[in-house]
């Protein structure tokens, strides 16, 4: 079916593996940055790492909020 089904099928199923109530639009835009990404380097490994690199801007992002909130107001 070509490129973009593959985009929109993997990004779908990306974001139904990490769906979270209300982000699945920006999951499955994630899905295709990675999609994207994996078709113009033809490397899973710049996958990986940007996944990893926002996952931990969340987890700081996280803890930042929690630990010093007056930071964030």
């Amino acid at each position: 079916w070509g490129t973009g089904w593959a985009l929109v099928i993997s990004s779908a199923a990306f974001a139904v593996v990490h769906f979270y109530a209300g982000a699945v639009p920006p999951i499955f835009a994630m899905g295709v940055v990675l999609g994207l990404l994996y078709e113009f380097t033809g490397s899973v490994w710049p996958c990986i790492l940007l996944h990893g690199a926002w996952n931990s801007f969340g987890l700081i992002a996280v803890y930042m909020a929690e630990r010093l909130p007056d930071l964030l107001a």
